[in-house]
């Protein structure tokens, strides 16, 4: 038999702070879930009430040697990104991944 605790999964960890989109900048780094992945990039829950998107350009993590190589993001991964792309009228937020937690 299995006992299982909700803490005994994974959450996704946003910051605590931000809680709107409207309280977001261009720059500002952000922690989410990865919730979708397609052909033209992965969105992204970051707990602001709207996916972002990471596009397939953006996302690249850097190698033991600090060069960046591409990375293919998978449902459910945590991960750490900058706002890039703001669009507060069209609800549009573009990340680019700067780490797998």
């Amino acid at each position: 038999m299995y006992n299982y605790f909700v803490s005994d999964f994974d959450k996704p960890l946003f910051k605590q702070c931000t809680k709107d989109i409207s309280e977001l900048q261009v720059g500002d780094e952000v922690t989410g879930k990865v919730n979708n992945v397609t052909h033209f990039g992965a969105f992204v829950d970051i707990g602001v009430g709207k996916n972002a998107l990471v596009h397939v350009s953006k996302m690249h993590v850097k190698d033991d040697y600090g060069r960046p190589s591409r990375y293919q993001l998978q449902i459910g991964e945590n991960i750490l990104a900058t706002v890039e792309k703001l669009d507060r009228s069209r609800g549009q937020i573009g990340i680019t991944l700067v780490k797998v937690l």
